[in-house]
């Protein structure tokens, strides 16, 4: 199960090695089949005192300035792993770094939230939308000199979908031909990732597919050397702007590479145990980029403002089994989203607590936010109303909500079991390691439970088609209705982007209206800068555009 994780700065302490021993030549040992990078669980918040706030808008650059050169040095608590396969997508450390080192075929410019040139310089699909064709860089080499080519990218996006179950990532290319086979074992390609030529890679596709560029784009599909990672000979071949060019236990430097087209010299990584020492760090000037502790949010806000703060694209939800006969009925549903109060919700989920009312997170071009209907808004007579209609004796049945023990996740439980015993409805709050709790949220046997969804591209899709398409292995509510299979697909065929977001919109509002969901909160990342970085801008996968970036020197 999908879970953020990490989130403004307050990531969990790591074993030694990860990022310090790959770099140091070990990256070709990262096997297909390693230990499970996903759904580790979040610390809990502080509780807050204060109401919930909507995150900021895409933040405007910060420290707007033409000039180039410096060092970009960034406070990272110690990821797991920076193989772009493998990293955690709501991880900052994990996604900020594979994205530093490994480009993908594509970029997000966070103005537009459109796809724009990477390692592909350019693409274009057939009429109907169901074959893409990228064109790679003449220019496009590793950063050992090696050519970077078609064969590479496939190699790239199989390793993601061979990873199965372990990976977030990899179920979002199901929409490419092969990949059932492949992640079955029944093939050992994917017969849908044709390479024409070393600087021609065709996509094809089971159905159209409008936003495959911006899908791309993503992190987790940043590409690595099939040569290296086959060979068995340790070496670092990186395809991001950077070479690496020195590293020891606590520190990793990136120099720009001839010809790439970033403005910083260079790039450190400086490896921390802990979100304090790296904010302490930050605050003694031996960093001048950290994200923020949550205990640190005031301190932070009153000395380097907000500009720094964004949408990270992760929202949390409670979800029905939908399979469930309790819940089949949807008046029954729609009695409980309208008894509950999300801003009361959002207020003691995990930091990062804006309010959700729609189910698409604030900054995804598309998003209806507030303006999603009645449903959106508590109205506990309405509530009444709908429980008296589906259940005329009045007895109205218990329900058990699910969620991982030790975290503000059961906060959020114990608000909601008190809001619902002002209609009458019995809720039994359940807790559980978080292990357990991630195989029972999809077992079949749970009933209300806690689950987080990060979109990994800014597209309405990344939302509603993974969470609700009927055949989607994202669907993890049992959601059904061929009318939402319909329009889905409908808007993923749908070339023009106005239109398509106007499609999703729609779709948005049918699904709330429908109480598919309980959105609780959407998640942010909050970071502190110094006054000498220039040009930072995030996107709203976590990553931010390291290629517009400079640092002034001092004085």
């Amino acid at each position: 199960m999908p879970h953020p994780r990490h989130l403004t700065g307050r990531a969990l302490a790591r074993a030694s090695g990860g990022l310090w021993a790959v770099l140091a030549g070990i990256l070709t040992a990262v096997s297909l089949g390693g230990g499970l990078p996903a759904c580790s669980r979040e610390t809990a918040a502080p509780p807050s005192n204060t109401s919930p706030v909507p995150p900021p808008a895409n933040p405007a650059v910060v420290n707007e300035e033409d000039g180039t050169g410096g060092t970009l040095k960034l406070a990272l608590v110690a990821p797991d792993t920076i193989d772009p396969a493998q990293i955690v997508p709501t991880d900052p450390a994990e996604v900020i770094t594979a994205d530093l080192l490994f480009d993908g075929l594509t970029s997000i410019d966070p103005k537009t939230s459109q796809a724009v040139a990477a390692v592909a310089e350019r693409w274009e699909p057939n009429e109907s939308l169901t074959s893409w064709t990228f064109h790679l860089r003449a220019d496009a080499t590793f950063s050992n000199s090696t050519p970077l080519t078609a064969a590479d990218v496939k190699f790239s996006l199989e390793r993601v979908v061979q990873r199965g179950k372990l990976s977030l990532a990899g179920p979002r290319l199901d929409v490419v031909g092969g990949f059932t086979e492949l992640q079955a074992g029944t093939a050992t390609e994917m017969v849908g990732l044709v390479v024409v030529d070393d600087r021609t890679l065709k996509v094809d596709l089971l159905t159209p597919y409008a936003g495959l560029p911006e899908l791309v784009a993503s992190a987790s599909f940043g590409i690595v050397s099939k040569e290296v990672f086959t060979s068995g000979v340790p070496a670092v071949a990186l395809s991001g702007g950077f070479t690496l060019t020195e590293r020891d236990a606590t520190r990793a430097r990136l120099e720009r590479r001839p010809g790439a087209n970033v403005r910083l010299d260079a790039v450190e990584m400086i490896r921390y145990t802990d979100d304090e020492a790296a904010w302490k760090a930050f605050r003694d000037g031996a960093v001048n980029w950290v994200l923020v502790p949550a205990s640190r949010h005031d301190e932070a806000v009153a000395d380097f403002g907000t500009a720094a703060f964004t949408p990270l694209g992760a929202t949390a939800f409670i979800g029905f089994n939908l399979v469930d006969p309790k819940f089949v009925d949807p008046r029954f549903r729609k009695a409980i989203l309208r008894a509950l109060d999300r801003v009361a919700l959002a207020k003691v989920a995990p930091i990062g607590r804006a309010t959700q009312t729609a189910i698409v997170p604030p900054g995804v071009p598309g998003a209806v936010g507030e303006d999603c209907g009645t449903a959106c808004r508590q109205d506990i007579d309405e509530a009444k109303r709908l429980l008296a209609e589906a259940f005329p004796n009045g007895v109205y049945p218990a329900v058990a909500l699910a969620v991982p023990e030790g975290g503000a996740e059961k906060l959020v439980a114990d608000e909601v079991l008190r809001q619902l015993a002002d209609v009458n409805v019995p809720v039994i709050v359940a807790t559980m390691p978080f292990e357990q709790y991630r195989v029972f949220s999809t077992s079949g046997q749970q009933q209300m439970f806690w689950y987080g969804w990060a979109g990994l591209f800014p597209d309405p899709d990344a939302y509603l088609g993974r969470l609700f398409l009927t055949a989607s292995k994202d669907n993890v509510t049992g959601f059904h209705s061929e009318d939402i299979d319909s329009a889905i697909r409908d808007a993923r065929g749908t070339a023009d982007r106005a239109e398509r977001l106007r499609l999703y919109g729609e779709i948005e509002r049918r699904l709330v209206e429908e109480a598919a969901v309980i959105p609780v909160s959407a998640y942010e990342l909050e970071a502190a800068v110094s006054a000498q970085v220039r040009n930072f801008r995030w996107r709203l996968d976590g990553t931010f555009v390291v290629g517009d970036v400079w640092v002034k020197p001092t004085g």
